[in-house]
């Protein structure tokens, strides 16, 4: 038996930690891995959007343990300046695809381990770049298409603690340096009608009859509980992220008929992942996270009332479900929120609306003071910036906590690092009266399904990241997300009982009037979270030295 340090155990069951926990990221900066901040810059097109990925790159190079160790530091520093002085030029551009296929290529799950195995030999044991190096190796995990479930029961399949650390982490590397994903076969099971059934075959999906025979025989009980079964052929890097990716692939396609239909689908949450290459074949149970959530009777919507009611109503029903079926919290807090924008009056930059609804809806009194405080901070060094020459040399030298002041301004009116054209917006506008012409191909299905993940993405990796850097980093909430989903569901259902309330009560009011009627409530609640809470609380709220020290 190996008997291991107690620097070493912090490490293993830190890491298990942080790939057990559906919290941690949320608690994290920049929430994006290495590799996922290069692909996003170089993929951008737009001048304006570029230089600003670009700073975002520079920062993470300078601060991250990784780039900035013994073995890195030399080959990142060429890039951090030519980044900071001549980000527009094609050579940049050029160095920075070098820089990203290179690590690419030596494997970055590796090049963190290696850095890892370095750090943790200096003394006094450095805890804090430790805990950065072991997130961004579970940050570049998820990048890859590993499912941390999947991973987490790797780690604990480690038996008895026979060997040691060094060979541990050479494990690591060789089991997660280079990611493969490989094709397996997915099988499924939830209510169906014809029409549903039909649809999922035009757009890829396996029937019943192709399931092979020993394969039936091997897993009787599952074939046998009454349910429609199919398949899906899906890639992924291991099993348990291919069960995830199938379920949400079959949730997308049987939530389209919710809508303005008396058709609800139950999805099982009992997988079988089949490798036709191994002939291996196991038996998964996905957790169970559907939302408690409020059935509207669509069917009365659509005959009571007009067509523009029922276009925001049965949209936001719509949304409400794909987030009920989504499997994690993110892709609930997307679902979530795009439901309920669909009641918050007004248009214009989703990042203004989460400042102005959300803190009332989850109860974090902290977040108007941190508007007003931002505010006072960047008048202050505004007013000590004028009295000083701007010189390139000074702006070079601008201070860590300046460069937080001013993200987190930008994160708060949501006029710098995202420009107002840069929203999530109707992402399903003019679509839903649509959907039978979708149906007719299955290559019109899978491009409209395509195009919709793609934009759901673009939601997480943006506005979301931006907006939890203020919520998370600023205001102290450890367990944020979850309560932000149950009160947003709790919000929602609430919301779309109090519409349908008063259009039944009062006929001639429309829908829009009633959201006014709301807009009014919550400008008046929101004044009495800023007037009630005593301005020399702020450093009991947030203490500004943990926030932008």
């Amino acid at each position: 038996m190996v008997w291991w340090s107690h620097e070493e155990k912090y490490v293993f069951f830190r890491m298990r930690e942080l790939a057990t926990s559906t919290r941690w990221e949320l608690r994290r900066l920049p929430l994006v891995g290495t590799l996922g901040m290069l692909e996003e810059a170089l993929a951008e097109t737009d001048p304006s959007k570029i230089e600003k990925l670009y700073v975002e790159v520079t920062h993470h190079l300078k601060i991250h343990p990784t780039w900035q160790s013994d073995r890195y530091k030399s080959d990142t520093h060429l890039l951090v300046e030519l980044l900071q002085e001549q980000p527009k030029q094609p050579a940049t551009r050029r160095l920075l695809s070098y820089f990203m296929k290179r690590i690419q290529h030596e494997g970055v799950v590796r090049i963190h381990c290696r850095v890892l195995r370095d750090t943790m030999r200096r003394q006094p044991f450095p805890y804090a770049q430790v805990d950065i190096l072991l997130s961004s190796i579970i940050l570049e995990l998820a990048h890859q298409g590993h499912s941390l479930q999947w991973f987490a029961a790797w780690l604990g399949s480690r038996p008895d603690w026979t060997e040691g650390f060094d060979d541990f982490l050479r494990r690591l590397e060789d089991k997660f340096g280079c990611v493969k994903q490989v094709p397996v076969r997915v099988y499924l099971q939830y209510t169906s009608t014809p029409e549903v059934h039909s649809t999922l075959l035009r757009a890829g999906f396996l029937d019943d009859n192709e399931i092979e025979a020993d394969l039936r025989d091997k897993h009787s009980k599952f074939f046998t509980r009454g349910l429609t079964c199919v398949g899906v052929v899906q890639e992924a890097a291991d099993p348990v992220r291919a069960a995830e990716l199938a379920r949400d692939r079959l949730a997308k396609v049987t939530s389209l008929f919710r809508v303005g239909r008396k058709y609800d689908p139950a999805i099982s949450h009992d997988v079988l992942v089949f490798d036709p290459a191994s002939k291996t074949s196991q038996l998964l149970k996905l957790p169970d996270a559907r939302l408690r959530y409020l059935k509207v009777p669509t069917q009365w919507i659509l005959d009571a009332f007009n067509e523009q009611t029922q276009d925001i109503l049965l949209r936001s029903i719509y949304w409400h479900a794909i987030a009920a079926e989504s499997t994690s919290v993110e892709s609930k807090l997307v679902g979530l929120w795009t439901a309920t924008e669909f009641l918050l009056p007004g248009s214009g930059n989703i990042l203004k609306k989460v400042v102005d609804y959300v803190p009332a809806i989850i109860g974090l009194y902290a977040v108007p003071l941190m508007c007003d405080y931002i505010d006072q901070e960047l008048n202050r060094w505004a007013q000590r910036r004028n009295k000083q020459a701007a010189v390139t040399s000074e702006e070079r030298a601008m201070t860590k906590r300046e460069r937080r002041l001013k993200v987190a301004h930008s994160i708060l009116r949501g006029n710098e690092v995202i420009p107002e054209d840069e929203q999530t917006g109707d992402v399903l506008k003019g679509a839903i009266h649509q959907f039978r012409s979708l149906f007719q191909e299955k290559n019109a299905l899978a491009a409209y399904l395509n195009q919709l993940q793609a934009e759901v993405n673009y939601d997480l990796s943006r506005i979301y990241r931006y907006r939890n850097r203020l919520v998370h980093e600023a205001v102290q909430a450890n367990e944020i997300a979850y309560r932000l989903v149950d009160r947003l569901a709790f919000y929602w259902a609430t919301t779309i009982n109090s519409i349908l309330f008063a259009l039944q009560t009062a006929p001639t009011l429309t829908v829009d009037e009633v959201l006014e009627n709301r807009r009014e409530s919550w400008d008046a609640y929101m004044r009495m979270l800023r007037d009630t809470v005593a301005a020399d609380n702020l450093e009991r709220v947030v203490c500004p030295e943990n926030i932008f020290g």
